[in-house]
C-alpha cells in the first residue's frame, strides 16, 4: 500500500509542477504596459489552463478507480484461494476419515477370520481326539469279547466259584467297578454280537461234551454277574451326576442371593456417599445450603452456536465457589456433588441446570472415554480444545441431579 500512496503523490505533484514550468517558460517583455484587457479576453485566456487541470485531475482519478479494482480483483481471488484451499483441506480429513474407517473394518475382518480359523482347528481336534477315544473303546471291547469267547470254550478264569453260581468272581466285581458310562454304552451296543456267540459257544460245548455244560453255565452266571456290576455302576454314576446337578443348582441360588446383597450394599454405599457429601456441604457452607444450591449463573443469555469451555465458564460468572458434580460409578445418569468431580453445575437464566466438562482441552481421546461420554455426545473426539455445541442438561432431585438430555462437544485442535 506505501507504494501505491506514493504513485498518488507523485501524479499530485506532475500535475502542480506543469502549470508552472510553463509560466516560467514565457520569456519577460519589455513593453509598455498594454491596455488592460476586457472581462471576454481573461475568460479566454483561463480557460485553457483549467480544462488542462481538469484532465489532470480526471487521468488521476481514473488511476485511483483502476487501482481500486486491481485490489478488489486480488482481494477476490485470495478469498477464493482460502476457500479453494480450506475445501481441499476438509476433504483430505474426510479422505484420511474414510481410510482410517476402512482399515479399521479390515483389521476386525481379519480378526473374525482369525478367531473362525482358530475355532476351525480347535473343533477338528477335538472330533480327532474323539475318534481316537472311539477307536481305543471299540479295541478294548474286541479284546474282552475275545477274552470271554476263550473262557468259555475252555473253561478258563476262577474255576473256585464254579460250585457257588449265586456269587461272582473277584476278577468280575473288580471289572465291573472299572466300568464307564461310554464302556457301558459300547457293551449294550455289541451286547446282541456277543450273545450270539455265547449261544454258539454253549451249542459247541453241549454237542463236545456234555460234562463241560457245567462250565458253560458258570460262565454265563460271571459274565451275566459282570453285567448286573456295570450296570449298578452305571446307575450309581447317573445318581452322582444327578446329586451334582443338584449342588450346582444350590450354589448358582447362593450366587444369586449374593449377588443381590452385593447390590444391596453398592446401593447403601451410594446413600452413605449422598449423605456423607450432603452433611459435609451443609456444614461447611461452600457448596450445598439446607434448601438451595450456591451455583453459578449465567450473565448473560445462553450463547447460540459452539463456545469453548473457557469462554462458558467466564460467561456464568466463573469462580472458586463452582458446585462440581461427579457421574454415579453404578448409574451413569445420576450426578452426586464431589469436590473433585469432572462437571461444573451451571445454573441459566432460564432455571435450567446444565453440566459443563471441567477440562478445557483433552489430552487423548481416553479422557472423553472415561469421564464425559455418559453426557456428552462428540463425533470427533481427540486432543485439542475443548467447545461447547450444547450442554447437557440436568435436573435436580433431591440432593443430587438426573440427566435429562445428553449434550454435545466439539474438539478442535489448538
Amino acid at each position: 500500500m506505501n507504494w501505491k500512496l506514493s504513485l498518488l503523490l507523485v501524479l499530485f505533484a506532475i500535475g502542480a509542477v506543469l502549470p508552472a514550468q510553463e509560466q516560467k517558460s514565457d520569456p519577460p517583455q519589455q513593453e509598455a504596459p498594454a491596455a488592460p484587457q476586457s472581462a471576454s479576453e481573461k475568460g479566454s485566456t483561463a480557460t485553457p489552463r483549467q480544462s488542462r487541470r481538469e484532465k489532470q485531475q480526471q487521468q488521476l482519478e481514473e488511476a485511483a478507480q483502476r487501482q481500486r479494482q486491481r485490489e478488489q480483483e486480488q482481494q477476490q481471488e485470495f478469498l477464493q484461494q482460502q476457500a479453494k484451499d480450506r475445501q481441499a483441506k476438509d476433504q483430505q480429513a474426510k479422505d484420511q476419515q474414510a481410510k482410517d474407517q476402512q482399515a479399521k473394518e479390515q483389521r476386525a475382518k481379519d480378526q473374525r477370520a482369525k478367531d473362525q480359523r482358530a475355532k476351525d482347528q480347535q473343533i477338528k481336534a477335538q472330533q480327532a481326539k474323539e475318534q481316537r477315544a472311539e477307536q481305543q473303546d471299540d479295541d478294548s471291547q474286541l479284546a474282552n469279547a475275545d477274552e470271554m469267547a476263550a473262557d468259555s470254550t475252555y473253561g478258563s478264569g476262577s474255576e473256585a466259584w464254579e460250585d457257588e453260581p449265586g456269587e461272582s468272581s473277584p476278577q468280575a466285581v473288580a471289572s465291573a467297578s472299572a466300568a464307564t458310562p461310554i464302556e457301558w454304552a459300547l457293551l449294550r451296543q455289541w451286547l446282541p454280537v456277543v450273545n450270539l456267540g455265547l449261544v454258539a459257544l454253549l451249542i459247541i460245548a453241549l454237542l463236545a461234551s456234555k460234562a463241560g455244560l457245567r462250565k458253560v453255565l458258570n460262565n454265563l452266571q460271571r459274565e451275566i454277574a459282570t453285567l448286573k456290576g456295570k450296570v449298578d455302576h452305571t446307575e450309581n454314576t447317573l445318581g452322582q451326576q444327578n446329586e451334582l446337578v443338584k449342588r450346582l443348582q444350590t450354589q448358582f441360588a447362593e450366587v444369586g442371593t449374593l449377588n443381590q446383597n452385593v447390590s444391596q450394599l453398592a446401593n447403601q454405599m451410594t446413600e452413605i456417599k449422598r449423605e456423607g457429601s450432603s452433611s459435609h456441604n451443609r456444614g461447611g457452607g461452600d457448596y450445598i445450603s439446607e434448601t438451595r444450591i450456591n451455583v453459578a449463573r449465567e450473565e448473560q443469555p445462553p450463547a447460540r452456536g459452539p463456545m469453548s469451555v473457557t469462554d462458558y465458564l467466564e460467561r456464568a460468572g466463573r469462580e472458586g465457589r463452582l458446585v462440581r458434580l461427579e457421574l454415579d460409578r453404578f448409574n451413569d445418569s445420576v450426578f452426586t456433588p464431589d469436590d473433585a468431580g469432572f462437571y461444573f453445575l451451571v445454573r441459566g437464566r432460564d432455571g435450567s441446570d446444565y453440566a459443563i466438562p471441567v477440562h478445557e482441552k483433552f489430552q487423548t481421546k481416553q479422557l472423553f472415554d472415561t469421564y464425559y461420554n455418559p453426557a456428552y455426545e462428540c463425533r470427533v473426539p481427540g486432543s485439542g480444545d475443548v467447545w461447547v455445541v450444547r450442554p447437557a442438561l440436568v435436573r435436580q432431585d433431591g440432593d443430587f441431579w438426573r440427566l435429562d438430555e445428553r449434550g454435545e462437544i466439539e474438539v478442535r485442535a489448538s
